[in-house]
């Protein structure tokens, strides 16, 4: 069984256009798979949003993580 926590703070607007919005965020996430696999990816996202027949969609996604080296086995989730 696999269970994700995602936590996020300190979100911010960068950058306002007509129908774009920059936006960057702090985040944690806990991930557990069968009974001792437990990983925690800890980072910062930059999202750019766009404004698409009225609906906000995501345009593009940064992701920079804080660890140097990742010891997870794999990456089955979506930041």
């Amino acid at each position: 069984m696999l269970r994700v926590c995602h936590m996020v703070s300190n979100v911010q607007v960068l950058q306002v256009a007509l129908a774009e919005v920059t936006v960057t965020c702090r985040f944690l996430v806990y991930r557990n798979r069968l009974q001792d696999e437990t990983d925690f990816f800890v980072g910062k996202r930059e999202d750019v949003l766009r404004q698409v027949n009225g609906q906000w969609q995501m345009a593009r996604r940064q992701i920079l993580l804080d660890q140097n080296v990742l010891l997870a086995k794999n990456l089955t989730l979506f930041f």
